[in-house]
Formats: structure tokens, sequence, C-alpha cells
């Protein structure tokens, strides 16, 4: 090699490289991650996590949990609409499972139309959130860090939706 030529990169397991007149080793700025030793180590990881997750026992993978019955949320649903009804005001009450789906729905015979909508949006809020709208609507005013919550489809930041 003649002094003063850059020497073509060399291809090696850990990426290209060069050396210079002085057997420095110069890394190519364009160093790409070692291929070669990633695909050894996928090909024997891989199989690996497999055999540690089936070895596992099937119960490890299961859980438990309590729901209310629909008895309980028609219980429930009566007894907000009742407070409600005390303190003057006609509203549509939503009781949902764990996964915002409506169980109960009771609309009192003079709420407006638009309540069904409201009360199983706020429902499926607390239940999602698992915290009251009434703290999410705090939380998500205008220049708050989770504002941008408010443009979630069904997401409703109004005091009313608590978790049971």
């Amino acid at each position: 090699m003649r002094a003063g030529s850059t020497p073509a990169p060399a291809q090696t397991d850990f990426g290209p490289v060069t050396v210079d007149a002085s057997c420095r080793l110069n890394c190519v700025t364009t160093l790409e991650p070692p291929r070669k030793l990633l695909m050894l180590t996928a090909q024997w990881l891989a199989p690996a996590l497999l055999a540690a997750a089936m070895s596992a026992n099937a119960q490890d993978g299961t859980f438990q949990s309590r729901s209310l019955t629909p008895e309980a949320a028609l219980t429930a649903a009566r007894a907000a609409l009742d407070a409600c009804r005390k303190q003057g005001f006609q509203v549509a009450v939503a009781v949902t499972d764990r996964a915002g789906i409506t169980q109960v729905l009771l609309r009192d015979r003079f709420a407006g139309p638009h309540t069904v909508d409201v009360a199983s949006n706020k429902a499926w809020t607390a239940v999602s959130f698992r915290t009251s709208t009434l703290a999410l609507a705090a939380e998500t005013q205008p220049g708050r860090p989770m504002s941008g919550l408010r443009n979630l489809p069904r997401f409703l930041a109004a005091g009313g939706g608590r978790v049971i």
C-alpha cells in the first residue's frame, strides 16, 4: 500500500474496519451491528426462551378476578339513581364490567336523551383508567401532560364516574 492512500474497508464478523499505515484500527463511520453474532444469539435464545416458558406451570399463567353479578350491578345502579333523584337530578346511570361493557343502564323518565351516552362513557372512562372521572377531569385540563386523553373516543372527563 502506498503512503497516504486509504485502504478499502475489510469486512469482519464485527463490521467493516480499516487499518492505516501505522497499523492502527480505524472503524468506518458507518459501523454495522455484528449480524452474524446477532443471528447466532437469536438462533439459540429463541428456543431457550420458548422452552422456559413452556416448562412453567400452567397455573402460573392464570389469575382469578372478581366481578359484579348482574344483581349487584342493578343494586348499585338503583342506589346511584335514587341518590341523584334526592338531589333533584334526572339522570341515566350505567354500570360496566371490568372490560367497560355496560351491564346495567337505568335512565330516569325525564332524563335527556344524551344522558344514555354520557352515563355509558363516564362508566367506561372510570373503569378504563381505574379512577374517578372527576379526578381525570382535573388531570386532563388544557396544558396538563394528560390533556391529550380528551381526544380519545368515549373518554368523558366530567364528575360522576366512579370505580366500584
